[in-house]
């Protein structure tokens, strides 16, 4: 490893004696003039180009006759000149110099703004030099004051400015101010400008400002006034009553009048003034006075100001109206009232019914309300809104009495009517006390209201009234809804008055003598039923209807009663005897039942001579006639009925076609048996009699049948056919075995059917002509599905059922198989053999299982599973978590068996992986790694101890049957191996640390550590010996050092040694070793860089930069032997910016003309990302890399650019004009000097103008326009 020393020298590249091997600059550097060098490169003309630069000089007061005098830098007087009305004054500079002012004036001293001395390179055509004025005398100002209002001069003023000290005084008459002129240059006020004074006194007065200038040449004079304060008092009144406005806000508006704030307010005192100060200088000048404050009309008054002391008064508009009220009714004016605008009252009594209405402010709409105190009119609710048309006007306003309406209310006898409701408009308003009185109180309105008077057992009263202010009577008379029923006997037609009449209308009823009738009051108009009974139980219940209307009313209705009556009935058959249980109807309604004799007596309505007789008895023909009867007496029915044939029902097998008998039969739920003639014989009741036929055995050998069918004496036989139960017989074995099984659940369509015998068979009803889903599980046993077809009563199945069987692997968490593991389920065992499988028999699917699992080896944690397996064969595989064994791994001094003092950085390998990781750092130089697996492992470890790298490297056994493991890895101390020849002599290596020197003898040298050294040897020549020295960093990949010399190397290094002394020969000698080393396939010479910067660095300092060029690039491109350093590339950029087409000429062809190929080529160097842009770049990037500041070392290799872009348009230039290239070649010639001239502001950005204005002056200058 190569690591150089810091050297002092010139690092400028632009400098003659630059240094490329120099790290440090020592301020050494030499530089020519830049534009001489130009100039003698291009070897065409002996003298230099100077340029007419024209001058102009200006005073911005325009001074006239300022004298100039321009010094060259030679101190020599080279043009005087004047400058004219204007204060301007030109020249052209002819010659390359610095320039010196000097300027004279009688009154002014003056000197230029960028001073009075300037460098050429300053000085660009047409450039404007200002020029600053100053009085050269001390300036006087006289200013006179005047008092503005009494026209007098002031005597006591003062005067203050703040930029500059004066003095003044007082002259009997005016004030004279005097300014030095040397306080004038020091505060850099120059003639002409202005200078702001104040003038302030000891009254109340305004300050005053004014402007003067600076004129050393006369005394200037000023005229000025201030003037004295003065109070006018403003009084503001009430326009209606006079009174003063007391604590209102008054705004001033005094735009126009000095030193006052634009707009602001004044409030007056308890007399309405407020006093208003201005000054004298303000007279004829106006204000606005401006009201706006609430009850008042928005008013402003203009105030011109004057001396009158006399107070102004202002008198301010009220918002106020009158009203005038009046009594609607009798139109007379009403005392006593309020107005109110929300709580506040805001009227006044002018006088009796004339009010003032006091409003806060124009154009918005009031709701007022009106109050009578004494209570005698009704509140009166107005809007209400003042604008200009009709403020402070007079207004009638008619307020109503308070209005009432009283009712008395009567019927036909006079009598007073209470709790009559009294409806106004639709809303019930009250109802009358036991006087028959109502009195209400309204809001008047003029529109007619609707009144209703109702009461149950009144007519309804509606009518309207028209209200009047004040007491509304009204008197009514109610009507009663009544009618008039006379109740007769049938037979004598006397009226009856011992009856009672029954309807929840009826209000009242009484018999009335008079009329032999009864009077009965309703509720309201309506049709109604009455009832009518008899409490002596002489007359039958009766009934009347009554339809009550207004045109009915006191109607008479009669209705005739009848006495009570009774039917007695016998019933026989057709042999005469008596039949109970007959159900009597009389006119369609049931009245009863015969007895057991046959007979019924019942009392009856009686409403007709004619009566309905009907007899139906269970088992007979049903009886129907009409009979007599008589009102009051007992009317005796005898009737004789036939019996009923009976039917018979015939039991059939469908399938067969064969009778069934020995079974039950239900018949109306009445249970039958079926005789041996598959026969029932059933006695019907009633003609059309329903009879339901049920047969169920619950469906074990033939299907529930019904058969329904009403009773006919036409149809006496009917067949009832039964289906047969189609039946599976099912034999379940087992599929590997064929035994039977016994106890296996079978379920039809998700029932369950029961289970097998131990003959393995079960019968199991199902559906005729069906499609039924067969499933069956049995304890450790796959369920058996499967779709059978039923097409008959007899189906025969045979079922083979699966033996569960499950699968697992068992694998430790290496994923490694593990045998002879052991499995506990459900009081089972089974065990993994080679493969690591386990065969596990669970006596059912989708049901938890727990599974214990035990290796037989103790670093194997035993674990428990729960598994629902969800079908037969499932393969699953486990692992089991493995105990680990602990390593300690532990870093010890090989040379003494102890612990390590230093501390050790660094990280141990392990492969494979002992367990989640594979890499772990060392903690206090040792560590603890769990270890999962029993196996052979390789440890390396890469350890760095004094910041020198260590590595290790070792295969070691490991046995999980042991808890734990201890290594211990040895650290040696280095041995260094050196390979030398005989021209290599005295070897030492010192310690960079700690100075500890060890000698080699040709063997092996072992250090005490890693680190830092320093390599001292003499390389023995044939002509003399040279000392040599390195610094290494010794490390476990670099313990190797080789100082063996090639015989070229020994030949350059003392031809080199003899040609510093004068002989030039060494060059070739050391291309000789360089070229070898070029053709060598393996690693080349370690003297191989140093040789190449020696013949890099000779060439750019005798001027052969494509020499220079093509070293730098050998080492740029042998980055492993000469490492990464950016001033390589410095180097390197810096001797492809100095070839010129004719070195390419004379290093390719030997000739001193450049021809179009040369120019090609250095195109290729500058245009963009070419070879220049390419290694200036990569300087950057690999300043960057290494971590170096390189910023001012990128602007020295930008300037170099500029000026050789400079030299180089310079040349093309001269080509393009002097050559004898055909236009075709001088057009790309021209092209080169463009692309030169583009590379400009790549290179010249930010870098100080001041350094390259001159380079850029001329790259303007070479530049080519007008070529096509």
């Amino acid at each position: 490893l190569k690591q150089k020393e810091d050297k002092y020298g010139c690092t400028d590249s632009r400098a003659a004696n630059f240094d490329i091997t120099a790290t440090i600059n020592d301020n050494s550097c030499k530089y020519s003039d830049t534009v001489q060098t130009l100039t003698n490169t291009t070897e065409i003309s002996t003298n230099p180009i100077v340029k007419l630069i024209p001058l102009s000089l200006e005073s911005k007061q325009k001074v006239e006759n300022i004298e100039i005098e321009v010094y060259n830098s030679s101190n020599q007087l080279i043009k005087k000149i004047n400058t004219d009305v204007y204060g301007k004054a030109n020249f052209i500079l002819d010659q390359e110099t610095d320039l010196k002012f000097n300027f004279f004036h009688p009154y002014f001293y003056i000197e230029s703004y960028e001073g009075n001395y300037i460098p050429y390179n300053d000085l660009t055509p047409n450039k404007k030099i200002l020029l600053s004025v100053f009085a050269n005398k001390d300036v006087n100002i006289d200013v006179y004051i005047e008092d503005f209002y009494t026209k007098e001069f002031v005597n006591d003023a003062k005067l203050l400015n703040d930029i500059i000290d004066f003095t003044y005084e007082n002259k009997n008459g005016f004030y004279r101010i005097s300014i030095l002129k040397e306080e004038l240059r020091n505060k850099n006020i120059k003639f002409g400008d202005e200078l702001d004074f104040t003038i302030y006194t000891n009254e109340v007065n305004p300050i005053e400002k004014f402007k003067v200038f600076i004129n050393p040449q006369e005394i200037l004079k000023y005229d000025t006034r201030v003037s004295r304060q003065i109070s006018k008092k403003i009084q503001f009144i009430d326009s209606y009553s006079l009174k003063p406005l007391k604590n209102i806000k008054v705004m001033i508006d005094d735009n126009n009048v000095v030193n006052k704030d634009s707009k602001f307010f004044l409030k007056t005192n308890n007399s309405g003034n407020i006093e208003y100060e201005f000054f004298g200088q303000d007279f004829g000048k106006y204000i606005s006075l401006n009201v706006d404050i609430p009850q008042y009309v928005e008013s402003s008054k203009i105030y011109t100001l004057d001396a009158n002391q006399e107070i102004l008064i202002v008198k301010v508009n009220p918002i106020y109206s009158i009203l005038k009220v009046l009594d609607s009714k009798t139109n007379k004016l009403v005392d006593g009232l309020k107005i109110y605008y929300k709580n506040d009252v805001i009227s006044e009594v002018e006088s009796p019914g004339m009010y003032k209405v006091n409003l806060s402010s124009m154009n918005k709409k009031y709701n007022l309300r009106v109050v009578d105190s004494n209570k005698n009119y009704e509140n009166k609710e107005l809007s209400y809104i003042i604008d200009n048309n009709n403020i402070n006007e007079t207004k009638n306003l008619f307020v109503n009495q308070r209005t009432f309406l009283d009712f008395n209310i009567s019927d036909l006898a006079n009598d007073k009517v209470g709790k009559v409701d009294i409806y106004m408009n639709g809303n019930k308003i009250g109802n009358t006390n036991n006087k028959g009185m109502f009195n209400y109180e309204i809001k008047y309105v003029q529109e007619p209201i609707d009144i209703v008077c109702s009461k149950n057992g009144y007519i309804k009263e509606s009518f309207t009234i028209d209200l009047e202010p004040g007491l509304n009577k009204s008197s009514l008379v109610l009507k009663t809804i009544s009618c008039k029923i006379k109740l007769q006997d049938y037979s004598t037609k006397k009226s009856i008055n011992t009856l009672f009449l029954e309807n929840e209308n009826i209000v009242k009823y009484y018999y009335d003598n008079k009329i032999q009738a009864y009077i009965v009051q309703f509720s309201d108009f309506g049709d109604y039923n009455i009832n009518i009974y008899d409490e002596g139980n002489i007359y039958q219940n009766s009934a009347i209807e009554v339809n009550m209307t207004r045109d009915s009313i006191m109607k008479q209705y009669t209705n005739d009663m009848y006495e009570i009556t009774f039917v007695k009935i016998q019933v026989t058959d057709d042999d005469g005897r008596p039949v109970k249980d007959a159900v009597i109807k009389l006119n369609k309604k049931e009245i009863g039942d015969t007895n057991r004799s046959g007979k019924l007596r019942k009392r009856i309505t009686y409403s007709r001579p004619s009566i309905n007789f009907s007899c139906i008895a269970s088992g007979y023909y049903s009886y129907e006639k009409n009979h007599k009867i008589k009102p009051g007496k007992d009317n005796e029915l005898i009737v004789q009925i036939k019996r009923l044939p009976e039917v018979v029902l015939q039991v059939l097998d469908k399938e067969k076609k064969d009778i069934v008998n020995d079974i039950i039969v239900f018949v109306n739920d009445k249970e039958y048996e079926v005789d041996d003639y598959g026969k029932i014989k059933l006695q019907p009741k009633k003609i059309n009699q329903k009879f339901e036929i049920v047969f169920s055995d619950g469906e074990i050998d033939y299907f529930n049948q019904n058969l329904d069918f009403n009773y006919s004496d036409t149809v006496l036989k009917y067949d009832l056919f039964l289906s047969p139960i189609p039946y599976i017989y099912l034999e379940v074995l087992d599929s590997r075995e064929s035994y039977s099984i016994k106890d296996a659940k079978v379920f039809i369509n998700d029932q369950d059917k029961g289970r097998t015998t131990s003959d393995g068979r079960i019968k199991v009803k199902v559906k005729n002509n069906s499609k039924n889903k067969l499933i069956i599980r049995k304890k450790g046993f796959d369920v058996y599905e499967k779709s059978i077809s039923i097409n008959n009563s007899k189906t025969d199945v045979e079922v083979q059922l699966d033996k569960l069987e499950q699968k697992i692997i068992i694998r430790d968490m290496f994923g490694k198989v593990l045998e002879n593991v052991k499995l506990i389920y459900n009081d089972k065992i089974a065990f993994t053999d080679k493969d690591g499988l386990a065969i596990l028999n669970p006596e059912y699917l989708n049901k938890d299982i727990e599974i214990k699992f035990e290796s037989n080896k103790n670093y194997h944690k035993k674990i428990n599973k729960i598994y629902s397996f969800s079908k037969n064969y499932e393969n699953h595989s486990v692992s089991l978590e493995t105990r680990p064994l602990k390593l300690f791994i532990k870093l010890v001094n090989k040379m003494n068996q102890s612990d390590i003092s230093d501390k050790v950085d660094g990280v141990i390998s392990i492969n494979p992986s002992p367990n989640n990781n594979s890499t772990f750092e060392l903690f206090n130089n040792q560590l603890t790694i769990d270890v999962f697996e029993s196996n052979n492992y390789q440890i390396n470890g890469d350890f760095v101890l004094n910041d020198q790298s260590i590595k290790y490297s070792k295969s070691i056994y490991i046995d999980l049957n042991n808890a734990e493991k201890k290594h211990n890895i040895f650290i040696y101390n280095p041995d260094i191996e050196i390979i030398d020849n005989e021209q290599i002599e005295d070897i030492e290596i010192v310690s960079l640390e700690n100075d500890v020197t060890k000698q080699y003898n040709g063997s092996k040298i072992q250090l005490d550590s890693y680190g830092d050294y320093k390599i001292t040897y003499n390389i023995v020549g044939n002509l003399n010996s040279y000392s040599q020295q390195k610094n290494i960093s010794i490390n476990e990949q670099n313990n190797r050092i080789d100082l063996s010399l090639s015989n070229y190397y020994l030949d350059c290094l003392e031809q080199k040694n003899i040609g510093e002394n004068g002989s030039d020969i060494w060059e070739k000698k050391c291309s000789q070793f360089i070229e070898n080393e070029i053709d060598k396939d393996v690693d080349k010479d370690v003297k191989y860089c140093e040789v190449l910067e020696w013949l890099a660095l000779s060439n750019f300092e005798v001027g052969d930069y494509i020499e220079s060029k093509n070293y730098f690039n050998l080492i740029i491109n042998s980055v492993n032997e000469c490492g990464t350093n950016p001033s390589y590339y410095k180097m390197y950029n810096a001797s492809l910016s100095k070839i010129t087409p004719s070195d390419i000429a004379y290093f390719d062809r030997n000739e001193l003309e450049a021809d179009l190929d040369d120019w090609l080529k250095i195109n290729d160097f500058w245009k963009d990302n070419g070879y220049i842009e390419e290694s200036f770049n990569s300087y950057s990037v690999t300043c960057n890399i290494i971590g170096k500041n390189c910023d001012n070392d990128l602007v020295d290799m930008k300037i170099n650019l500029l000026t050789q872009i400079a030299t180089l348009m310079d040349f093309s230039n001269i080509a393009y004009t002097y050559t004898f290239f055909d236009e075709d070649d001088k057009s790309f010639v021209c092209s080169v000097n463009n692309n030169l001239f583009n590379q400009i502001n790549k290179y010249s950005k930010d870098i100080p103008s001041y350094k390259i204005t001159g380079i850029l002056s001329n790259i303007e200058k070479y530049k080519l326009n007008d070529c096509e």
